[in-house]
C-alpha cells in the first residue's frame, strides 16, 4: 500500500511541476511577444517597466485562473509575489494528509524534475536571466503545511 502511494505521490508531483511550468511558460511566452512588440514602437517606455510589475502582472494572471485543478490530486490555489525577487505558487494536494506524504521520496525525486525544468525550459529564461527565485509550497487537504521548495539562482545556474 505504502509503495502505490508513493508511486501516485511521484506521478502527481510530475504532473504538478509540469502544469505549473506550462502555466508559467505560457505568461512568459506571452509577455515576451508583447515586450517585442513595445520594442519596435518605444524602448524607452519598456525601460520604464521594472521587473517586479512583470512578475505582479504574472501572479495576477495566473490567480485570475484559481483556483485551478492541475489533476485528481493537486490544485494550484494562488501565487504570490514575494520580497527577494520571488515567485510562489501555492498548491493543495486535495487528496492527501500530511501523514500520508512521504517527504523523503519528494526531497529526492520531485526536487530533480523541477530544478531540471527550472534549468531546461525556455519558457523559463527569462526568470533565469532576471535571477528570480521560483517557491513551490504544497499543504493538505486539511490546510496543513507538507512540504516548500525553493528553487534558486545558485541551484539552476
Amino acid at each position: 500500500m505504502k509503495s502505490k502511494i508513493k508511486i501516485v505521490l511521484l506521478f502527481l508531483v510530475a504532473v504538478v511541476s509540469i502544469t505549473a511550468f506550462n502555466v508559467l511558460k505560457k505568461d512568459s511566452t506571452k509577455y515576451n511577444k508583447i515586450k517585442q512588440i513595445e520594442s519596435s514602437q518605444s524602448e524607452d517606455k519598456i525601460n520604464q517597466e521594472s521587473f517586479s510589475d512583470y512578475l505582479q502582472k504574472v501572479s495576477d494572471d495566473t490567480n485570475k485562473k484559481c483556483p485551478m485543478t492541475v489533476d485528481e490530486n493537486t490544485r494550484l490555489d494562488n501565487t504570490l509575489v514575494l520580497s527577494g525577487n520571488t515567485i510562489q505558487y501555492n498548491y493543495t494536494l486535495v487528496n492527501f494528509e500530511k501523514g500520508s506524504v512521504d517527504i523523503d521520496l519528494i526531497e529526492k525525486e520531485f526536487t530533480n524534475i523541477i530544478l531540471n525544468d527550472v534549468r531546461t525550459n525556455p519558457g523559463l529564461k527569462i526568470f533565469r536571466d532576471k535571477n528570480i527565485t521560483m517557491s513551490y509550497y504544497y499543504k493538505d487537504m486539511n490546510g496543513d503545511f507538507v512540504y516548500n521548495y525553493k528553487v534558486t539562482p545558485d541551484l539552476y545556474k
